[in-house]
């Protein structure tokens, strides 16, 4: 058992070293509907050389080492957006719908609402820390 404190001699600074864990990072998008899952997707973020930048799919802007190791950016959820409402304008059923999202950084960027109204659905944010009505939570 670990104790979160100790002793030093009289005078004499303790200076106690402690290993540093972070664990990796793992985003989960999903996308249900009444009539089930539509679909899932998992992003482990992966660090990348310093030296080279890659372009994220889709999206002409450029990703270097420090972006790709702060998780999900608003490019790869346009990206997971834009292919799950291809598949939402395959059925009739699902047209004239909303599109309901949590009040996350990547949900509320100006082209992702714009992306959603110019498709034909409608966009509803949930209040923040309301996960009775996050089902997909």
């Amino acid at each position: 058992m670990n104790h979160s404190y100790t002793w030093s001699k009289k005078g004499f600074r303790v200076i106690v070293k402690v290993p540093k864990t972070r664990a990796m990072a793992t985003a989960v998008l999903g996308a249900i509907s009444p009539f089930g899952a539509v679909s899932v997707s998992v992003r482990c973020p992966k660090t990348m050389d310093p030296s080279k930048k890659r372009k994220t799919a889709g999206s002409s802007r450029t990703v270097d080492k420090i972006m790709s190791k702060r998780g999900t950016a608003t490019d790869h959820y346009f990206n997971f957006l834009s292919s799950k409402v291809d598949v939402l304008d395959r059925h009739e059923m699902f047209k004239d719908n909303y599109i309901v999202m949590d009040n996350a950084p990547i949900h509320q960027h100006e082209d992702i609402r714009k992306h959603i109204e110019n498709r034909g659905y409608r966009c509803i944010y949930l209040p923040s820390y309301f996960t009775e009505l996050n089902l997909i939570e």
